[in-house]
């Protein structure tokens, strides 16, 4: 017995020395500077995984954010971090500029690195739902996470006596979308709680399913005012007719509120039958009601809303004139530049930038020389969309003070910019561009992944193939598309990253070169007798992708490759392309082919 103890306690402090021996490798800053240290962390945790464990409380901001960004990038073997993440939740620590973004907050990235994490993550964000600091934060989390979540699981959640258990419940079913959870959404519309009722409307927004339109009009009429706004708004996104005259009832509410819900719901529907009451909204006497039919005016593009819009632009509240100047751009009338041209002026940001919006959209050159001015705008957006609407003007002389731009400190400013610079087309942007595909935010990394494949920049593809790493989704997916766009300069990269060790760059590659078609067949047919086996394995699989029948005699002579999975892909792209099986057999492929070509 005694030995025992003299051996637990040995464990004890051999576990001891283990973590502060983590620690010290972790960088003595981030515990140093920590709030309050994590409390139960499992001895068995990765060296990697507790140290960005401990940076999650950092006193800094930016540490605890990145940390967690870092964590869910480890997915499942971060498994450990689990409940610290969904601790930090309640995080409201803001990253104003980073890698990770501009106005990243703490929560968000955890709740992020809960999804990442996955199944591990679903119990203890499901027992979250009862805490009210983290509740949204987990319920937005849980949505994001439908393969791994039970829908009947959340369904029976429902029942639970905590009404705020019950609405969280009822957010993450809106935001995994399954359609099995209509009724009992259908059912928690009468919930007796307002809060519930509200949010069950919601998440009916999100399955958009014509059995909710009857209920939904009925709620309408619901005591609670957040009610019958979430009961208009999803109206409007189910986008049935049978709620138009409801609708229209709706902007003679007594709240305000419900209201403005009702004028942006007959926008989504685009009935013309709701003309005339949008018309008089614009004269309501709160300014959500008048923003709400403004935007509504422009979506139903009528003769007569063209006039009340321009009007609008002189209204007294901001959201009214931003409105106005997003419903003129969408009308596309040339006889809207004018009054646009005097927007630009306005004294808030938001106008200037909608106006700058709307006046690229009706593409009048007219606006060229207002445009170029509010490059220089003191507010990042204003400078971002004025560049985005000279680009879609195609305005080249604009070109360099654009460039200019991707340097910009206000990521409202760099991203259209990035994009602008591909609608214009010019080379001078190329080697900026190149440049950008280094941002620190992966907004302005595919925007200018995007306009490179616009450019046909075969400059670009060296870095482009990079991309095909990057760690976001869209990243990658744009870069991608402008190899695509790119061609046959692309395809010697493009085959070279068909040895990455990573399989994911493997097969975006593969799928560009597919996608690519012609220019790629006779390299990759050459492929096929690459030093690299797993290029020899991927060059099979495309050229399978393909249908290539230029590519079946090489096929055949891989089929005596000395890689088992060579020869695998072999037989299945000669089996996609030809039709036949004849599995790994050499001989009978040959045989065939040979009665084939005689038969030529």
């Amino acid at each position: 017995m005694a030995g025992g103890c003299e051996e637990g306690q040995m464990m004890k402090t051999a576990r001891a020395i283990v973590s502060v021996w983590v620690v010290m490798g972790c960088g003595l800053a981030a515990w140093g500077e920590s709030r309050v240290g994590p409390k139960g962390m499992p001895a068995d945790t990765p060296g990697e995984v507790m140290c960005e464990i401990l940076r999650l409380y950092s006193a800094e901001p930016r540490e605890r954010a990145f940390a967690a960004f870092r964590l869910g990038g480890m997915g499942t073997e971060a498994a450990a971090a689990v409940p610290f993440l969904v601790e930090m939740l309640a995080d409201g620590g803001n990253v104003e500029r980073g890698p990770l973004g501009s106005g990243v907050q703490c929560g968000g990235e955890a709740a992020g690195a809960l999804v990442k994490i996955g199944r591990d993550a679903v119990e203890p964000l499901i027992e979250a739902l009862k805490d009210e600091r983290v509740r949204g934060a987990a319920a937005g989390a849980l949505g994001q996470m439908g393969r791994h979540v039970r829908t009947e699981r959340i369904i029976a959640l429902l029942e639970d006596e905590e009404p705020r258990v019950r609405e969280g419940a009822a957010e993450v079913l809106g935001g995994l979308g399954d359609r099995t959870a209509v009724g009992p959404l259908l059912a928690s519309l009468g919930d007796e709680d307002a809060g519930v009722r509200a949010m069950a409307a919601w998440a009916l927004a999100r399955v958009r399913d014509p059995r909710a339109v009857d209920p939904l009009i009925e709620r309408l009429k619901d005591e609670s005012p957040w009610v019958r706004q979430r009961a208009a708004d999803t109206l409007g996104l189910i986008g049935d007719v049978r709620a138009v005259g409801p609708l229209m009832e709706a902007l003679r509410d007594g709240d305000g509120g419900t209201r403005a819900s009702g004028a942006r719901a007959l926008g989504e529907l685009g009935d013309r039958r709701a003309a005339d009451a949008l018309l008089g909204a614009l004269g309501d006497e709160d300014e959500r009601v008048r923003a709400g039919a403004a935007g509504a005016l422009g979506k139903l593009k009528e003769p007569e809303a063209t006039q009340a819009l321009l009007g609008a632009l002189g209204d007294d509240s901001a959201q009214v004139r931003m409105r106005a100047a997003v419903g003129l751009g969408e009308q596309g009338d040339r006889e809207a530049v004018d009054e646009l041209l005097t927007a630009l002026e306005d004294a808030d940001p938001s106008v200037r930038s909608t106006a700058a919006d709307a006046l690229g959209k009706i593409g009048d050159r007219a606006a060229v020389g207002g445009l170029r001015a509010l490059l220089t705008d003191e507010a990042a957006e204003v400078r971002g969309m004025a560049a985005w609407a000279l680009g879609r003007l195609g305005d080249r002389e604009s070109v360099e003070a654009i460039v200019g731009l991707l340097s910009d400190g206000g990521l409202g400013a760099r991203d259209p910019a990035a994009a602008a610079l591909g609608e214009i087309g010019d080379p001078r942007a190329e080697g900026p561009l190149i440049a950008a595909l280094e941002d620190v935010n992966p907004g302005v990394r595919s925007s200018a992944a995007l306009s490179l494949g616009k450019l046909r920049s075969a400059r670009a593809v060296d870095r482009l193939v990079q991309k095909l790493q990057d760690a976001e989704e869209f990243v990658r997916s744009e870069a991608v598309w402008a190899l695509v766009r790119i061609g046959r300069p692309a395809v010697g990269g493009l085959i070279g990253s068909l040895r990455y060790p990573d399989w994911g760059v493997q097969y975006r590659a593969g799928r560009a070169l597919v996608r690519i078609g012609e220019a790629a067949v006779g390299p990759l047919i050459e492929a096929l007798g690459d030093g690299d086996w797993e290029v020899r394995r991927n060059a099979a699989w495309a050229l399978g992708e393909m249908k290539e029948e230029r590519a079946v005699e090489a096929l055949v002579g891989v089929l005596g490759d000395e890689r088992t999975s060579v020869r695998i892909r072999a037989a299945e792209a000669l089996a996609q392309i030809t039709g036949r099986r004849f599995g790994e057999d050499a001989g009978a492929w040959a045989r065939w082919w040979e009665r084939e070509r005689g038969q030529d």
